[in-house]
């Protein structure tokens, strides 16, 4: 599927509500389903992976009324132990979906046979579960089974991957789990869950970095909890603001406060030359007449780093972006980039993004949906240019996108 950008005249004027955050969603619906007692969540996202995630956790036994139009969720939760014995669960195309059932799973006694259309590398994660005596059978590309007579036993891991899943199911091990985790650094939503966490009431103790402890027993409080705005969407409308040199304003959120590792893109915004002013009820960022590009370490983020990309070309000065973990990404910014002539240099693990003039051609966001949404950025200031393969972008981001426009 094709999406054409409509190019603006004038500088962007606007006012948005941005959905909440995706990642804090799916974290605080495990932990609601692990609390005993009634929570209702606000502001959650709606996409496809939510969707997908409530619908899987009803299988399991978990209680929940969802009101899509408003965006609230109500989860009974704490029942984990009575699980059927034997169960199916569809992850669809979402391995994080998959690694959070995978950890829910982990606390029940019984068989769970896994289906998706995502393939995931389990080697690690098969690894972890053996030390946990529990089984993985009739493995394929992106199906297999789950064994679990134990439970959760805990002791000492070491892990690069399926971290946060199994940070939240932690307390409810037999004995603590001591993590040492590799690169925590470069794993940026480690910390988004261990502050969820302590919203809920569990606390996991940094013995330093990269090592962790988690007390047990623990167990997470039901609550009514507001979601945050997902900046690794805001951070691409706020872009917006800044290639039109126009003004966006969303609902206030405290940066202090917020969770998600995207929350450092304001001040890189900043030292574009762009201006940030909030208060209790908005934040609005206006666009600078001489953008500056900047220098940014990747490891320190999720994914939104692509707004800055999409920025990079109309600078007055190059950006450098470095310590890129997924080389494909890097390749795929290499080649669209220099499909619209815009001048780049590249690495190993760094791209270096020139001042540009970019000309409008058929694009390819390789079903990669940050990918997709650099590009409409870019085609706010570059008429004619159409993205192809944007199956993978949520249908409200373009619908929001046309509205601004």
């Amino acid at each position: 599927m094709q999406q054409s950008i409509r190019a603006v005249n004038s500088p962007l004027k606007a006012a948005i509500i941005i959905p909440g955050s995706k990642s804090v969603t799916i974290r605080a619906l495990l932990m609601t389903a692990l609390a005993k007692g009634t929570s209702h969540l606000f502001n959650l996202s709606i996409c496809k992976e939510t969707k997908t995630f409530l619908n899987n956790l009803r299988e399991l036994g978990i209680a929940i009324e969802w009101n899509e139009s408003d965006r609230t969720c109500m989860v009974t939760g704490g029942i984990i132990s009575s699980m059927q014995n034997e169960i199916s669960l569809d992850y669809g195309q979402s391995v994080t979906v998959l690694l959070f059932l995978i950890a829910i799973c982990t606390l029940s006694s019984g068989t769970f046979h896994f289906h998706g259309s995502s393939q995931c590398n389990l080697r690690t994660l098969i690894q972890v579960l053996h030390s946990q005596n529990i089984k993985i059978t009739s493995e394929q590309k992106s199906s297999f089974t789950m064994i679990n007579q134990t439970g959760l036993l805990g002791g000492e891991i070491q892990l690069k991957h399926f971290i946060s899943a199994l940070f939240i199911v932690a307390p409810f091990a037999k004995q603590p789990f001591t993590f040492d985790i590799k690169d925590f650094e470069g794993n940026p939503y480690a910390d988004t869950t261990l502050a969820v966490m302590a919203e809920f009431g569990v606390l996991v103790r940094r013995l330093h970095q990269g090592r962790f402890i988690v007390p047990v027993p623990q167990r997470y409080l039901a609550r009514d909890y507001i979601i945050e705005p997902d900046l690794s969407i805001a951070a691409y409308f706020l872009a917006a603001a800044a290639v039109t040199r126009g003004e966006i304003t969303m609902q206030a959120f405290h940066r202090e406060f917020v969770k998600q590792p995207d929350v450092k893109m304001l001040a890189l915004f900043e030292k574009m030359g762009c201006v940030i002013t909030e208060n209790d009820r908005e934040m609005t960022m206006n666009g600078s007449k001489e953008l500056q590009g900047v220098n940014i370490d990747a490891r320190g983020y999720s994914h939104a780093f692509m707004a800055i990309a999409a920025i990079a070309p109309f600078a007055q000065t190059p950006t450098t972006i470095t310590n890129i973990r997924r080389k494909k990404y890097l390749k795929m910014m290499c080649t669209e980039f220099k499909k619209l002539q815009i001048r780049v240099e590249s690495g190993q693990d760094w791209i270096k993004i020139f001042p540009s003039k970019p000309k409008a051609t058929l694009v390819n966001c390789h079903h990669n949906r940050y990918l997709a949404m650099a590009f409409a950025v870019i085609g706010l200031v570059t008429p004619g240019l159409v993205i192809d393969n944007v199956e993978c972008v949520d249908p409200e981001f373009f619908n929001m996108w046309e509205a601004i426009s």
